[in-house]
């Protein structure tokens, strides 16, 4: 097994081809509305200037592009800007480079694999859900049959060797890890844990479920995924 985010936008066009409605709207009607999610979206030009965003990956900004709050929408400025580690310069990978506001970016063609923009208190409630089986202050959103499938082990991957993943007091306590349907799974001191990690260009995020424990814990960050610990 190996994580792949061309598998997820697969399954993205196939939703949309079974739909016949697009990914963004299955999600909003789906999911986010049922959820009371209503500050998630799947879109960053919702609440950016489409006129300052970064149109793929590794694009520049367009010439005269604002950044952080200033790049916002009319109305909208409780938003957290992308953040990395200084791009230019003589200053080696490792060195002293500062943290800088990096621009803002929209790229709808990798859009199931991570194109969520959500909140803390939004994210709690798609935590509950899956705690609770599919269902929210008493509306069901998905059948408790596939909360369980998304949650159960799929494909097993023992744990290595201690030598070989003795990175971390964390990494040597998990003795069995694998994957279930969108959700990473680890058996973490004999507790059965579900969790999920990610990021764009300027943000990371990861969450995690301890259904036994009724416990789920959400972590977000507008640093750059790949130079800060979140992820």
């Amino acid at each position: 097994f190996l994580y792949s985010n061309v598998g997820t936008l697969t399954l993205g066009a196939v939703v949309e081809q079974a739909s016949g409605r697009s990914w963004d709207a299955n999600v909003r009607e789906r999911l986010l509305s049922p959820l009371g999610m209503t500050r998630t979206s799947t879109r960053e030009d919702e609440y950016v200037v489409a006129d300052h965003l970064a149109r793929c990956w590794l694009c520049n900004a367009p010439p005269g592009a604002k950044v952080g709050a200033a790049a916002l929408r009319a109305g909208e400025a409780n938003a957290a800007a992308p953040h990395g580690l200084q791009l230019d310069g003589p200053l080696a990978p490792g060195s002293d480079r500062r943290v800088e506001v990096w621009p803002w970016r929209y790229e709808p063609s990798i859009a199931p694999a991570g194109a969520i923009n959500s909140t803390a208190n939004d994210l709690a409630r798609w935590l509950r859900m899956h705690l609770n089986d599919g269902s929210l202050d008493g509306r069901r959103v998905l059948s408790a049959r596939q909360v369980r499938a998304m949650h159960a082990f799929q494909v097993v991957r023992p744990a290595a060797d201690a030598a070989d993943r003795a990175t971390s007091e964390y990494d040597r306590r998990y003795s069995l890890s694998g994957y279930g349907l969108g959700w990473a799974k680890y058996l973490y001191r004999g507790i059965e844990v579900s969790a999920h990690g990610g990021g764009q260009v300027g943000f990371g995020a990861t969450m995690w479920l301890v259904p036994s424990r009724r416990l789920g814990v959400v972590v977000l960050q507008n640093l750059d995924y790949r130079h800060a610990p979140a992820y």
